[in-house]
């Protein structure tokens, strides 16, 4: 297994060509870990997936432009907000 060095608040957990993953450093943050302790990174293949993706929630955040203005706007208006945890 390759091991990733980190220094800031996260440290590389896992790389591939569709995702990556990354988990929060106990050395960075202390004893008050963040509550996304593990994030995932998506690399989508097709737009229409990260559209679907987005629309059902399973995508918090979306590091792109890649949809369609039409998509982009559709997300917008129908925005699903979370309570904070």
């Amino acid at each position: 297994m390759r091991r990733f060095v980190g220094t800031g608040p996260y440290q590389l957990t896992f790389s591939t060509t569709s995702s990556s993953g990354s988990k929060a450093l106990r050395q960075y943050w202390g004893p008050q870990l963040p509550n996304g302790r593990h994030r995932t990174l998506v690399k989508p293949q097709l737009l229409d997936g990260l559209y679907g993706a987005m629309r059902s929630g399973e995508v918090d955040v979306l590091l792109s432009t890649s949809l369609e203005g039409d998509q982009q706007r559709s997300l917008h208006r129908s925005g699903r907000r979370r309570p904070p945890a």
